[in-house]
């Protein structure tokens, strides 16, 4: 899509991997900016949101593909552990995709 012209917004809760994607995307000339968000916190994908459409105004294509995963036997895996699973994966799609209708 940055190939093309379109203006990417890269977003992940590791500010190291988007300042490396983002590095990586400009060297290759592509217009591109990375920012750090939990998608399981409704304000901050609020203000994601707000702050793409006032300097873009509008969203063209949505990427809603944050998830991660727990590497360990499920009898193992401690609650604090399932309950971010669950944040990330289904609350932060659900908040995502609610949100983008602003």
């Amino acid at each position: 899509m940055a190939e093309n012209g379109a203006s990417v917004v890269i977003v992940d809760i590791d500010s190291s991997l988007v300042d490396t994607t983002v590095k990586e995307l400009r060297n290759d000339g592509l217009k591109v900016i990375g920012l750090k968000i939990d998608v399981s916190k409704s304000k901050q994908v609020k203000d994601l949101f707000e702050d793409v459409i006032s300097k873009y105004n509008n969203i063209d294509i949505l990427v809603n593909n944050a998830g991660i995963y727990i590497r360990k036997p499920f009898e193992l895996i401690e609650e604090h552990e399932w309950d971010k699973l669950y944040s990330v994966n289904n609350k932060g799609f659900f908040v995502v995709r609610k949100l983008s209708f602003i």
